[in-house]
């Protein structure tokens, strides 16, 4: 009995150390023992005074770099205070790109002057100083190298901010181990299609440098909520990698903006020509020099007129 006593008095607070020493951002590591196949997060919905708290299991057995990029972004709070961008009603809701202020959204609605809005409240620079800072992982490359053995490998100073294509139509990047479907409820990453036949270079799962078509592997920041049966979206353009825990919830906050959008006019705002990851596409283009080509891609979006306004935290890795 003394001998018990004694054991545990000794390994509790050696378990309280190693606990205290191992620091958050280990469970964000590639490869480290504390991620789980199925992380969770919990996107926070605010919408006219009101708070909806959504959990999603995400599939990281299937998607690793899309839930890698997602969780980091969510872990760094640069997916705090995000509006839903693009709304479609019954579709999706289009998130991850621009940053919410109640006052001067409803002032660019009743004005006109959404384009405006969304040139001052873009957060690519945001995103591109996590980058720099290391705190993003990386999956695509600009070029490869060779060492003196003739093999080929990735070098950091020539990584791209851009996200691996883990989709059904990239086919170097298919998944074998099956894939999420489209379906009310899941959660999507976004991928901006470039007009380029322009090549780079991204890491299989067996560790092999693969030459990849770059508007496959063109993801950033942007992800949609399916809020209906149907989507707006090919599955050219994302990837399913997270599925919804509380339905019923989201079914709510669903039914909720559509009755206060019926009642406002005007229910929605389109907006035409707006750059989609302009700064993404200047750093691509200086690492392509002779490329001649232009990479700025442009989208149309739909605001409602009253803010969706989400947050976005981890709740388990």
């Amino acid at each position: 009995m003394l001998k018990n006593v004694f054991k545990k008095f000794i390994l509790t607070p050696i378990a309280a150390v190693i606990a205290a020493a191992i620091p958050l951002s280990a469970t964000l590591v590639s490869g480290c023992t504390l991620e789980t196949d199925h992380p969770v997060v919990r996107i926070t919905a605010e919408f006219s005074d009101k708070s909806y708290d959504l959990e999603y299991t995400l599939y990281r057995n299937m998607y690793p770099n899309t839930v890698r990029r997602f969780i980091e972004l969510a872990a760094a709070g640069y997916y705090d205070g995000m509006i839903v961008h693009d709304y479609r009603a019954g579709q999706d809701w289009v998130s991850g790109m621009y940053s919410c202020n109640n006052g001067e959204y409803a002032e660019a609605v009743s004005t006109s002057s959404a384009n405006d809005y969304l040139d001052l409240h873009d957060k690519e620079s945001e995103f591109l100083k996590l980058f720099d800072e290391k705190r993003l992982s990386v999956s695509v490359y600009a070029n490869q190298r060779f060492d003196d053995g003739d093999n080929a490998f990735v070098s950091a100073e020539e990584a791209l901010p851009t996200l691996i294509g883990e989709f059904k139509s990239n086919i170097q990047q298919q998944i074998d181990k099956g894939a999420l479907d489209d379906e009310l409820g899941v959660l999507k990453m976004i991928y901006y299609s470039k007009d380029t036949e322009q090549k780079v270079y991204v890491k299989s799962t067996s560790d092999q440098t693969i030459m990849a078509d770059y508007k496959n592997n063109a993801a950033t920041t942007a992800f949609a909520m399916q809020v209906g049966n149907s989507t707006a979206y090919g599955d050219s353009g994302y990837c399913v990698f997270g599925k919804i825990k509380n339905l019923s919830d989201l079914q709510s906050l669903v039914t909720d903006v559509e009755e206060a959008l019926a009642d406002n006019t005007p229910t929605t705002v389109s907006v035409s020509g707006v750059n989609v990851d302009p700064l993404t596409d200047r750093r691509f283009s200086e690492s392509y020099p002779n490329a001649n080509i232009s990479l700025v891609t442009t989208g149309n979006f739909t605001l409602p007129a009253i803010p969706i306004k989400l947050t976005v935290k981890v709740v388990s890795y």
